[in-house]
Formats: C-alpha cells, sequence, structure tokens
C-alpha cells in the first residue's frame, strides 16, 4: 500500500511538471505569433498622414494641412486628431533647424501636452501623434497702395535651412510671390524676419527687394507685407497596430520564461 501511494503521489508530480512545461510551451508559441504579427501589421497596415499646422491652428486634417498620406489601401482610417490645437513649437525654428523638439499640444478636452518623438500622444491603443519637423509660418496681407485690403494669408512656408525659396499661395491676385531667409537673418518668436521677395506675373519679374518688419514691398499698384511671424510644426498622425501586439507578445513570452523556469525547479525538486 506504501509503495502504491508513493507511486501516485509520483505520477501527480509528473502530471503537474508536464502540465507546467505544457503552459509555458503555449505561452512562448503565442509570444512569437503575437511578434510576428507585430512585424506584419506595421509593414503592411500602418497609416501615416503627416499634417502641417501653424501655432494657435487648429488640427482639421483637410486639404490645406495635409502634406502626405502613407496607407494601407485595404483598411479604413481612424486615427481623428480634429480637434487639437497647437499652442506652439520648442526649439525649432527659432534655433535655425527644421528638426521639431518638441510641439505643444491643447487636447479637445482644454488640458495641455507636451509631445516630442519619445512621448508621443496616444488617442488609442493604437493611435498616435508625433512631431517631425518645423518651419517658418508668415501672416501676409495684400493691399491696394494707399486703400484697402485684399487679402490676408498665414502661409507654412520651407525656408530653413538658409537659402531655400518657398512661394506663397495667394488666390486673390494674379502674381507669384516667391520669398526666401536672407543670409543670417535673426529670427525670433512673433516678429516677422527680413524677407528676400519677388514677384513675377506669368514669366516676367514685376518686383524684387527685401522686406523688413514695418515696411512693405510695392508692385503693380499694390502693397505686400509680412504682419506676423511663427512657428509650424509638421505632425505625423499614426495609426499603427504592431507596437500594441508587440508589447502582448513580449508579456507572453515573459510569462512563458517565468512558467518554464517553474517547471524546472519542480523536476529539480522532483
Amino acid at each position: 500500500l506504501v509503495r502504491e501511494a508513493g507511486r501516485v503521489r509520483a505520477g501527480a508530480a509528473g502530471g503537474a511538471r508536464r502540465w507546467w512545461a505544457r503552459v509555458a510551451a503555449l505561452a512562448l508559441s503565442g509570444a512569437y505569433a503575437c511578434l510576428a504579427l507585430a512585424f506584419a501589421a506595421t509593414t503592411a497596415a500602418r497609416d501615416v498622414t503627416t499634417l502641417r499646422v501653424a501655432a494657435d491652428e487648429r488640427v482639421t486634417a483637410d486639404s490645406q494641412q495635409v502634406v502626405h498620406r502613407e496607407a494601407a489601401s485595404f483598411l479604413p482610417t481612424t486615427v481623428d486628431p480634429r480637434g487639437i490645437t497647437v499652442v506652439g513649437a520648442s526649439g525649432s525654428p527659432w534655433l535655425g533647424s527644421t528638426a521639431a523638439t518638441g510641439a505643444t499640444l491643447r487636447l479637445r478636452n482644454g488640458s495641455v501636452r507636451a509631445v516630442t518623438r519619445f512621448n508621443p500622444l496616444w488617442l488609442g491603443w493604437d493611435q498616435l501623434v508625433l512631431p517631425s519637423r518645423s518651419g517658418l509660418a508668415l501672416e501676409c496681407v495684400v493691399r491696394v497702395d494707399g486703400g484697402g485690403l485684399i487679402e490676408t494669408l498665414v502661409t507654412k512656408l520651407d525656408l530653413l535651412p538658409e537659402g531655400r525659396r518657398d512661394v506663397v499661395g495667394f488666390r486673390a491676385i494674379p502674381h507669384r510671390v516667391t520669398v526666401r531667409l536672407p543670409p543670417g537673418a535673426a529670427l525670433s518668436p512673433g516678429e516677422p524676419p527680413p524677407l528676400d521677395v519677388s514677384v513675377h506675373r506669368g514669366k516676367l519679374l514685376v518686383a524684387g527687394g527685401r522686406i523688413v518688419h514695418g515696411e512693405g514691398l510695392r508692385f503693380e499698384g499694390l502693397v505686400l507685407e509680412v504682419e506676423r511671424a511663427g512657428p509650424w510644426v509638421e505632425l505625423l498622425v499614426v495609426r499603427d497596430h504592431g507596437p500594441a501586439l508587440a508589447a502582448v507578445g513580449i508579456a507572453l513570452g515573459a510569462l512563458g520564461v517565468a512558467l518554464g523556469a517553474v517547471a524546472r525547479r519542480r523536476e529539480r525538486g522532483a
């Protein structure tokens, strides 16, 4: 009877060890599957929308703000950052760089969040917003010389690094206005920097010169002025299932390793 009871206890202990080992193997298999799915989701189903938003501008995700869209064609877009307002950008462009070190966002509930590439704003388990680049936004005004206002435009320009040219897209006049920062131009928040401006009508150059704060450029009965300057920020709005699946895979892997250690310890104890 004693020998029979010992065999029963040994069999029960062996069954428990096999159970722990089987569960550990299942957890590790699940971890490998989740990591593979995470890689596949990030590779094939990642949706990235690039928005260019000026300071104090609300995110609308319309055609005026969307710069680029990289999306999986077979999945609907679920990221909705509308209602977020860009309060400001840190570091750039006042340091003469296009790399956004961070952005301050006002959320729909009124709270304010500072975000960076390494501390993004999560809109859901698979949706996030992070800053990418920054630049100079200018409030440009065209008036009749000695008369009334024709158009006011806040334009987000790519003028950095120094020497780059960009076009101000006025709609109310038939002219193409090209601007660039002169070498060594000082950038400070709020105050427009000096700008080298050329104005074309068709292929004809009708005016050119340097605009400084408080002065304008006259051409064909009109006056161009720059009244205000501020930063714009490019926000990457990302929908990616990969990070969440990878986190589940890592958790399952840790669980599998722990259960495997328990099974080996029980086996040694037997």
